[in-house]
């Protein structure tokens, strides 16, 4: 396990961008299927939406993480939790104003962002869980 004081640095840039570009191309792949098979013909204006959104949130996620990382185990845990608290709640309120605009594809603006975001968090912890993992291999 790394110590409190060994720093973890995010790793290069294009791996992170290829590990959320899988998360979100899995998202896109698993929720334009979905659709279709619930729906018929996919609505692709609300999905694209819903993955705009994704991507958003992932770009925020991403930021957060480097503001996260760059100071000591309070700043990480005050930006880590309550920050992606906030980001959480931020999408949410998204769904909602999109819900209370009567956006034509709501279900399937849904299942894009839900299917995203998540598929990014997994890249997230996987990013995270290698920075750990790389920390305990130089001690």
């Amino acid at each position: 396990m790394t110590s409190p004081d060994t720093p973890l640095r995010l790793p290069p840039l294009p791996r992170i961008l290829s590990a959320y570009g899988l998360g979100l191309g899995m998202a896109t792949l698993l929720s334009s299927l979905y659709a279709y098979a619930r729906y018929g013909a996919p609505a692709w204006p609300g999905l694209a939406l819903g993955w705009g959104v994704a991507a958003a949130a992932a770009a925020a996620g991403l930021a957060v993480k480097r503001i996260a990382l760059s100071g000591d185990l309070t700043r990480f845990f005050l930006w880590g939790l309550a920050v992606n608290g906030g980001r959480a709640a931020a999408i949410l309120l998204i769904i909602v104003a999109a819900h209370r605009c009567g956006m034509a594809a709501f279900r399937p603006f849904v299942i894009a962002v839900f299917s995203g975001y998540f598929s990014c968090m997994v890249s997230e912890i996987t990013i995270l869980h290698s920075m750990t993992i790389r920390g305990v291999e130089t001690a």
